[in-house]
């Protein structure tokens, strides 16, 4: 059975994360908003949900290239019969209105444990054209809250381009 949904708790934001061009550390917030979500029912009562949707991250330091922007995502969440998110990935491609992008990927390490109450995991750069081009770097990320239409939360990481 399969069931559209306009919004899902089970958003989950992934990370872009700020200054380039030497290794550099940073960390901030990001926001998302759900566009489509259809949930999956499997055969031991739990369900497959996917998820399309749109994230923004905001860096602590103004000046971070990537501050801002914008971001389309999707992900796929193994949730169990008990309502127990088991397993979580996906990738986002961030990009502005000049043409420039960088890509990521995401996946769940943690969730509903004594250090990570609500969802926490690890990122990292894939692909970047324009001024992103040879992006690389790797982070974490942890899940703060969740709302009908999205989520919010924290992340920290390391980026450099090539």
């Amino acid at each position: 059975m399969v069931r559209r949904l306009s919004a899902t708790v089970l958003a989950v934001a992934w990370l872009l994360p700020g200054a380039l061009h030497a290794q550099t550390s940073g960390e901030g917030r990001y926001a998302t908003f759900n566009t489509d979500v259809e949930e999956m029912e499997m055969p031991d009562g739990g369900m497959m949900v996917l998820s399309h949707y749109r994230q923004v991250v905001f860096a602590d330091r103004a000046d971070n290239p990537l501050d801002g922007l914008p971001a389309d995502c999707i992900g796929q969440f193994l949730v169990g019969p008990d309502g127990k998110t088991r397993a979580a990935s996906g990738t986002c491609f961030g990009h502005d209105e000049a043409g420039n992008g960088a890509s990521y990927w995401f996946r769940m390490d943690a969730a509903g444990t004594a250090q990570c109450p609500d969802m926490c995991g690890s990122y990292g750069y894939f692909a970047g054209y324009g001024k992103y081009a040879g992006i690389e770097g790797e982070g974490t990320w942890r899940r703060e809250a969740t709302t009908p239409t999205g989520g919010h939360g924290s992340w920290k990481g390391t980026y450099k381009l090539k």
